[in-house]
């Protein structure tokens, strides 16, 4: 059993996401709700250092939530049932290959690899008060 940190499986051949929510985030649909839209953007932007240029590729996607949010209620229940019911209706072409291009690279679970398998990998994780900390590179193996 893989030890998990933040949400990466961890073991002696590198980092990875779970198979099953790469699978799951990959089988999505376009969104059709402003609530599916926010999930959508949250779960692909939790994993954006794995996406190339996931700022851009996102920006129609984002645009449209921003303009969907305009006169929504700030937050609670209230703005809850408010992005449930709001529609995104009419997606733009640029808004559709916006999620074709994020969900592109999701097909491929292999960017998640470690780079190379023949080498250990080591985390050096700072937990020093002072947010301080220093590490030195392994030796060869």
């Amino acid at each position: 059993m893989s030890p998990s940190l933040l949400g990466q499986r961890v073991d002696a051949l590198g980092m990875s996401t779970p198979e099953a929510k790469i699978k799951a985030i990959a089988s999505l649909t376009f969104p059709r709700t402003l609530r599916q839209l926010e999930t959508y953007l949250g779960m692909t932007g939790a994993l954006r250092q794995y996406v190339p240029m996931y700022a851009k590729k996102s920006e129609p996607l984002q645009i449209r939530k921003t303009e969907l949010l305009r006169g929504s209620p700030i937050k609670g229940r209230p703005r809850r049932d408010w992005s449930v019911r709001t529609a995104y209706a009419d997606p733009t072409e640029k808004e559709l290959a916006s999620f074709d291009a994020i969900q592109a690279v999701f097909q491929d679970p292999q960017w998640l690899a470690h780079w190379d398998r023949t080498r250990r990998l080591y985390f050096d994780i700072d937990a020093s008060y002072l947010c301080r900390g220093s590490s030195r590179p392994a030796s060869e193996h």
